[in-house]
């Protein structure tokens, strides 16, 4: 085991008559793995703490959590109801993003003749279906 001090780093130093910020500074970790650097033990730990700390998380484990579903209509019949904006997209055979603009309204008139709407703003599309 090597004996390792924590390295005395110069917060701020004058270049050209300007304070500058850690330049020049170059910290033990850099270019080493944690092997290299903590040991074989203390690596395992790190990397368990890392990966624990990373689970749970909604976005991160289920990409679904904020999932938002919306319809499509197409010359005033509903042509489909999704669970996402990803399965719409999917199933429609188009992009995620280019279906996003439709939803957020950067896209006004698509060149189908689809419009698109979340499903909870059912204020804005409900009466665009003909009975």
């Amino acid at each position: 085991m090597e004996l390792h001090l924590d390295p005395i780093i110069p917060v701020t130093r004058v270049v050209n008559g300007h304070n500058v910020f850690n330049k020049g500074y170059r910290h033990g970790l850099r270019g080493k793995t944690y092997e290299e650097y903590y040991g074989e033990e203390r690596a395992k730990e790190i990397r368990k703490r890392h990966s624990e700390a990373l689970k749970g998380h909604p976005y991160w484990s289920n990409r679904r959590a904020a999932a938002k579903s919306c319809v499509v209509i197409h010359q005033g019949k509903l042509l489909g109801r999704f669970d996402s904006v990803i399965d719409a997209s999917m199933s429609l055979g188009i992009n995620y993003a280019t279906a996003r603009r439709y939803l957020k309204g950067r896209i006004r008139q698509p060149k189908n003749g689809w419009q698109w709407f979340y499903e909870n703003e059912s204020y804005k599309w409900c009466d665009l279906i003909s009975k």
